[in-house]
């Protein structure tokens, strides 16, 4: 019989944009699994290293396993990059961002007077004074704005706290005897009390590894002591950082967290007035179950 002529093969050419494209999404993923194996490899020596100094008389060390659902941004976060916080605040994060009310107060505070201290630098100053008072002034007018339209439209990522632990639906209402602080105690104080209340210790909840690892097995009781967190503080602010630390307190800086997070960052926020319909519609929020997004394990230091 007669045989059919053969088609010719035609690959589909990829444009060049394409496959640049593609190349850098592999070379983004190639990296992302080096550092993951590198950070292994750092976990697992600093292990060795804790078991044979607690095995030589040594205190036990100390593993944090953080699981993040609550992240409770501190004062200067709003001030440095509102969209990083809102960012974690959209619906579809799995985050629930905690905003203490002594956090709200400092915002208020600084919308209204503004500040030329030290302790309120941008990230980005290259100002003076004056200027960076005045630009700590509209960021922070810009910070209130927000959190006052996601409240009243109902973001139920966002959740109000009081000193004492306690959620609120709402920050209309944000006045706190002495600013919710215990006598001697300033704001970051209170920042870390308001972590420590979704801090369950569980000391004895620690790794007893078999298999591979032949580094841990027999040395069960002196491998450090795994405690598991759902709370992340987010903070540049290096004093703040170390009183955390000491308390057991995972932290990350905010854009640290955020790329880590892979969510799509919020650029778009809310600029006009408060419809005062939403707000006062007397409708009971529906907040969603808290679910993790991630994990990682943080060695310490004491």
């Amino acid at each position: 019989g007669d045989e059919k002529p053969s088609v010719p093969y035609e690959p589909v050419e990829e444009t060049e944009h394409e496959a640049s494209g593609d190349i850098v999404a592999l070379q983004r993923q190639r990296a992302l699994l080096q550092r993951q194996l590198e950070e292994e490899s750092r976990l697992a020596a600093w292990r060795r290293n804790a078991i044979r100094q607690a095995a030589s008389g040594g205190r036990r060390a100390v593993e944090l396993e953080v699981h993040p659902i609550y992240l409770l941004p501190d004062t200067n976060c709003y001030i440095d990059w509102l969209e990083g916080i809102a960012t974690l605040a959209q619906r579809s994060s799995n985050y629930t961002v905690l905003v203490p009310i002594v956090v709200v107060n400092e915002l208020d505070t600084l919308a209204r007077y503004g500040s030329s201290s030290n302790s309120w630098r941008t990230a980005d100053d290259e100002e003076g004074d004056v200027t960076r008072a005045g630009l700590i002034q509209e960021r922070a007018r810009a910070a209130i704005t927000y959190l006052e339209h996601e409240f009243a439209h109902r973001n139920t990522r966002l959740r109000a706290l009081t000193a004492r632990g306690s959620f609120m639906e709402t920050i209309a209402f944000r006045n706190e005897i002495n600013g919710g602080r215990a006598p001697g105690q300033v704001n970051d104080d209170v920042i870390l009390a308001c972590c420590n209340h979704f801090c369950k210790e569980d000391p004895e909840r620690f790794s007893s590894r078999r298999g591979n690892d032949q580094g841990y097995v027999g040395e069960s009781n002196n491998q450090p002591m795994r405690i598991h967190r759902e709370i992340v503080l987010l903070t540049s602010d290096r004093n703040l950082r170390l009183k955390a630390l000491n308390i057991n307190v995972p932290v990350r800086p905010l854009r640290t967290f955020v790329n880590w997070s892979r969510l799509l960052v919020v650029t778009n926020l809310p600029t006009g007035p408060i419809e005062p319909s939403l707000s006062i519609d007397g409708r009971k929020a529906e907040f969603p179950k808290p679910q993790p997004r991630g994990q990682w394990k943080q060695p310490l230091k004491h």
